[in-house]
């Protein structure tokens, strides 16, 4: 969520207001995601535990940026699938659901992070 609050903020500041919109709707669904993890962990009881959260990555590039995005979106799947495998793997249903959903939407998600890079590279779609 950090990460993309910090790009959209940076993308304002470059006058790139397409991306600038864009990150901070993935601020709101990265917020949503958590809020539908916590639900998941408060309805089964699952203690919470706090965890470091890196900084920012900004690029100097607006390609760069996009590029941060896919890496950490590819580390995102990856956890979201071992999470879910690993509730399907104890029965855990309702928790597998939510991370099975989640999985989902990053796998779209770096999917429309890829269609970006290539329109940054193609030249075309970003407005300031």
């Amino acid at each position: 969520m950090h990460q993309y609050l910090a790009q959209a903020s940076l993308m304002a500041r470059w006058g790139v207001v397409d991306l600038a919109e864009r990150f901070g709707a993935d601020a709101q669904d990265e917020l949503d995601h958590q809020r539908r993890i916590v639900d998941v962990m408060v309805a089964t009881g699952t203690p919470f535990r706090g965890i470091d959260v890196p900084p920012p990555r900004l690029g100097r590039t607006v390609e760069a940026i996009l590029q941060v995005d896919r890496e950490l979106e590819v580390e995102v799947i990856r956890l979201y699938e071992e999470a879910a495998s690993y509730c399907e793997r104890f029965h855990h249903h309702f928790a597998h659901e939510l991370f099975a959903a989640l999985l989902d939407e990053e796998l779209h998600h770096l999917a429309d992070i890829d269609e970006l890079v290539a329109q940054v590279r193609s030249g075309a779609g970003l407005h300031g």
